[in-house]
């Protein structure tokens, strides 16, 4: 990132020279242009008889003149190209520098991301190798290590499906139960995080054409998302209804989205504030895929403010009709 920020600046200092550059040599060169103008006067009026030296300078006055303009506009046409340039350029930098820092913060994230589980379930099996526990801190011990586990699982499951992205997603699209498969995914959810306030309502009996295992993930990578921004107890709806068009809420109690926040929050490797002082775990690909999935659902996604405090995640799809 310095070594980008120093680019820039070399950058920007070559420019800023190369524009006084042109500002000077234009200046010069209607100065030698004046020059030469006040030469030819001075000879006309040495040499020439007096009766024809004022159509003489008239004439001359007017070729000057034009000359004079020519070079100021072709100065002012190439100092507008040279800025634009410096522009487009300095547009560039910060584009790649915006890159390179969500590239960083992605290498970072997914290096903790990924040690993080390993290192917890490495430490949970040499526990067990090691030590006779008792049941229930041994039952306790294997549910977190069942809960790693399966955030290891989502966070591989989540790169693999990125990469598809990047390739052109291909979904396979079925009727089913919609209403069911929230509930499974709600089901599961909830056994995975039985320390969290989970709340759903769920509209029985609405089909819908889609791809199954997609909206899994985006159901998971939305809730997953609500508790990672949420406070030490977290409180998460799930709703599902048909009116008019299919709708889905995940709701949460946690600190809320700026609306800065709410343009970005779903490109690619984005995540809010510094990622070496992060606290919260992710890899900036969760909502990304989800909108993507939206998308190639003909779908919509945005965000809400909750009230009294949180955000709320709405998926809706007009072009589902319920199959009740």
């Amino acid at each position: 990132m310095t070594q980008g920020k120093n680019r820039k600046l070399i950058a920007f200092v070559v420019m800023a020279y190369m524009l006084i550059a042109l500002i000077w040599w234009t200046v010069l060169l209607n100065k030698k242009n004046d020059e030469a103008f006040d030469a030819k006067i001075s000879l006309i009026e040495g040499s020439v008889e007096l009766d024809m030296q004022e159509g003489l300078i008239k004439e001359l006055k007017e070729k000057y003149k034009r000359q004079k303009m020519m070079i100021l506009g072709e100065g002012a046409v190439f100092g507008i190209m040279l800025v634009l340039g410096i522009l487009m350029i300095l547009k560039s930098f910060n584009r790649e520098l915006a890159v390179a820092q969500k590239e960083n913060n992605f290498l970072l994230s997914i290096t903790h991301e990924l040690k993080s589980p390993i290192a917890s379930i490495q430490l949970i099996l040499d526990t067990f190798k090691k030590r006779t526990l008792k049941p229930a801190l041994f039952n306790e011990l294997n549910d977190n290590a069942l809960e790693e586990t399966l955030r290891l699982n989502a966070l591989v499951g989540n790169l693999l499906y990125a990469n598809k992205l990047n390739y052109g997603q291909h979904y396979q699209f079925e009727h089913i139960d919609i209403s069911s498969l929230c509930q499974n995914v709600f089901n599961h959810f909830r056994k995975s995080h039985p320390n969290t306030n989970l709340q759903s309502t769920i509209q029985e009996n609405i089909t819908a054409k889609v791809d199954s295992d997609a909206i899994k993930i985006a159901l998971n990578n939305l809730l997953e998302n609500a508790i990672k921004y949420s406070d030490s107890d977290p409180c998460i709806e799930l709703i599902l209804k048909f009116e008019q068009k299919l709708t889905v809420l995940v709701k949460d109690q946690g600190i809320g989205i700026t609306k800065a926040e709410k343009e970005k929050v779903f490109s690619k490797f984005y995540r809010s504030g510094n990622e070496e002082t992060r606290i919260s775990q992710g890899t900036g690909l969760g909502l990304y895929i989800t909108s993507e999935i939206i998308k190639g659902h003909k779908g919509d996604i945005t965000i809400l403010d909750n009230h009294p405090k949180g955000t709320i995640f709405k998926i809706t799809q007009p072009n589902i009709k319920n199959g009740k």
